[in-house]
């Protein structure tokens, strides 16, 4: 635990999301030191270059006739030089930050990444998926897309994507046969930790930068190759006025010089990939540590690591750029030192086990047994176990996983009822599931009228909704919400019109009674951020508070007034009592009713609010649902649609009353 123990600070989400936007523009600044030193580089190659042409030329070659001399300076040698190395990093850069601004099942893809099927039935892929299910749902974010890299045969694994709404999980096939479940889940927790604080955005932006540089030796390569064939098919020419000699000699020189700083950007970048990742991945073990209270997990496939033949090493060119966001070195040379990067690993393993004898674990495939699969009755306890309802603690736990969440999202799994079993997998399921999530809770006039109009849209199917409808009502409240995120996972690949088809029918059925409720807005809210994960990149950051403190206002107000219609002044300034906000707030009367427009209008707006405004707003919001210090179901799935809304991972709660 001694990990979990030193790492306790900076779990912070809000905090991690703040350094992780620090760091973007240390990556901005570093690239740019690196792109102006491959640009004096590649000036001074092709200067050389040009005076070896000129001495063996002679002075007949455009430097005047007297003299063949060549100026150290040359604007318009450095325009074109600088000018043509420049348009290489950033075109190829912006070529691969496009590709990866399609998710992170675009990053997966484009390393030989397979997406695992959500019916697979081959019984370590179903594994993997089962414990990346878990974990989402205990963190409280969407279930990441699964992909397996078939013919890496390391032990390796990373996490991509721009946010969590889009992030993608790929494991090598050595990962699938090597590791037992505990140990598969510590590797998934490490990645998880990323998808958490911010660091895959960071990553992908580093990744698409550190293209750019490396291109420089893919193009000087090309043009030596140029060079050397056009070269060989030349008849030799001793005339000293062979200008076209010159210009291949200039060329070749210019092949080289993209060539050599090419190596050069190569080096700055394996630097730059240190220096951004190495001190993540000790807090990304720790938080695994953290996570799965099971030092064992990780530990153990970081000492598998070390005994495999092949290691963590990834055979695919194209992961070279992308190495910094591997669970361990992916590079088929070793790095030592400032070029590593990731910490050795015995400094990992000793930091997560202190008493480790330094023996890695030898292993082959035939020693490999999977971990169990049951749910014990200490795992059990995550169902019964909750946090005391205080709203600072809540929020600053946004963002993290903790075993009692990680137990009760792995109980929820294995005990989901027989007719729920294709929920998370099969599409149509998973369809019916959320609309029978949507239907009134209890049978009556307005559930017969959503049931009548369900069999005008989806006549053949109605008898599998009555059957998912009563299998729902089946379960506690608390599940409800999970149960939703799991049914999402399938859905996410769906056409335009198909989404758009079935948001539509989620809406008319909240509405069908002429007013959407609280419970029906939560739904709602959730089940339309996960189906629109693609749809909208996150705004420009909002860091003044001015600018949305009429849309926290409005919130927060209405909170009051629903929860507490009686006293909703009072439970306003509960809320905002000792913060930041409070001054700049004002309490907005208006009905005691959910008015879902204006409230969806509102929290899109204050998504793209600082990490410290939100972990402000929210502390507010907590405080406004639990004045009179009972939070019930109802409100506890509020102040988690919130978070979501707001875009921050917020693990299921439980209400005290």
């Amino acid at each position: 635990m001694a990990a979990a123990e030193q790492s306790g600070a900076t779990l912070d989400f809000f905090g991690a999301q703040e350094q992780a936007h620090r760091k973007t523009r240390g990556l901005i600044l570093y690239f740019a030191l690196a792109v102006i030193l491959i640009v004096v580089a590649v000036y001074g190659i092709v200067t050389g270059a040009i005076y070896l042409a000129v001495s063996q030329q002679g002075p007949q070659t455009g430097y005047g006739p007297a003299s063949p001399t060549v100026p150290l300076w040359d604007l318009q040698r450095f325009a074109l030089s600088g000018g043509l190395a420049i348009l290489i990093i950033f075109g190829s850069a912006m070529l691969k930050l496009i590709e990866f601004s399609q998710g992170g099942g675009a990053v997966a893809r484009s390393v030989g990444g397979r997406k695992i099927d959500e019916t697979t039935r081959q019984p370590d892929e179903r594994r993997l998926l089962n414990v990346v299910e878990e974990m989402a749902i205990a963190s409280g974010v969407p279930v990441p897309e699964v992909y397996v890299l078939d013919q890496e045969q390391a032990i390796n694994a990373f996490a991509a994507g721009h946010s969590v709404d889009d992030a993608a999980v790929a494991v090598t096939q050595g990962t699938l046969r090597m590791l037992n479940r505990d140990e598969l889940q510590g590797v998934i927790a490490h990645e998880f930790s990323h998808i958490l604080n911010g660091d895959m955005r960071l990553n992908l932006r580093l990744g698409g930068l550190l293209h750019g540089i490396m291109a420089m030796a893919i193009v000087g390569g090309m043009i030596m190759r140029m060079m050397f064939y056009a070269g060989a098919g030349r008849r030799p020419r001793r005339d000293k006025g062979d200008n076209n000699g010159s210009l291949m000699l200039i060329l070749g020189a210019v092949g080289l010089a993209f060539y050599l700083t090419g190596l050069i950007g190569s080096f700055f970048g394996h630097l730059i990939q240190a220096a951004v990742s190495r001190q993540r991945e000790f807090l990304a073990d720790a938080s695994a540590v953290q996570f799965t209270r099971n030092a064992d997990g990780i530990g153990g496939a970081l000492k598998k690591i070390g005994g495999w033949s092949e290691r963590g090493r990834i055979q695919e060119p194209k992961a070279t750029a992308m190495a910094h966001m591997f669970f361990a070195s992916a590079l088929k040379r070793n790095m030592d030192g400032a070029m590593a990067t990731h910490p050795p690993l015995q400094e990992r393993i000793k930091r997560i086990d202190p008493q480790w004898d330094g023996e890695f674990l030898q292993v082959s495939e035939d020693k490999v047994r999977p971990a169990r699969e049951s749910v014990t009755a200490h795992e059990r306890q995550g169902r019964e176990a909750s946090r005391a309802w205080d709203p600072a603690q809540l929020v600053m736990a946004a963002g993290m996983l903790d075993q009692r969440s990680v137990d009760y999202a792995r109980d929820l799994r294995a005990h989901l009822p027989e007719g729920l079993s294709g929920v998370g997998a099969d599409p149509q399921d998973s369809t019916l599931a959320l609309l029978a999530l949507m239907m009134d809770r209890q049978p009556g006039e307005h559930r017969e009228a959503q049931l009548q109009w369900l069999s005008v849209r989806r006549p053949e199917q109605l008898n599998r909704l009555q059957d998912l409808l009563e299998t729902v009502d089946s379960l506690e409240r608390r599940d409800h919400l999970p149960l939703l995120e799991l049914a999402v996972t399938p859905l996410r690949n769906l056409s335009d019109a198909a989404s758009s088809r079935l948001r539509e029918e989620l809406r008319r059925l909240a509405e069908t009674d002429r007013r959407i409720d609280l419970r029906e807005w939560c739904i709602l809210t959730i089940a339309q951020r996960r189906l629109d994960r693609l749809a909208r990149r996150p705004g420009r950051m909002v860091t003044e508070i001015q600018k949305v403190s009429a849309e926290m206002s409005r919130v927060l107000s209405r909170l009051a007034l629903l929860e507490h219609g009686g006293e909703p002044i009072a439970c306003f300034r509960h809320a905002v009592k000792g913060l930041y906000l409070e001054k700049y707030l004002e309490f907005v009367s208006g009905p005691a009713e959910v008015d879902a427009q204006q409230l969806s209008v509102d929290l899109e707006r204050l998504r793209d609010c600082s990490p410290a405004m939100k972990r402000a707003f929210l502390i507010a919001c907590g405080r406004a649902v639990s004045h009179d210090n009972q939070v019930e179901e109802a409100e506890a799935e509020l102040f988690r649609a919130l978070a979501i809304g707001l875009d921050v991972p917020m693990s299921p709660i439980v209400a005290n009353a």
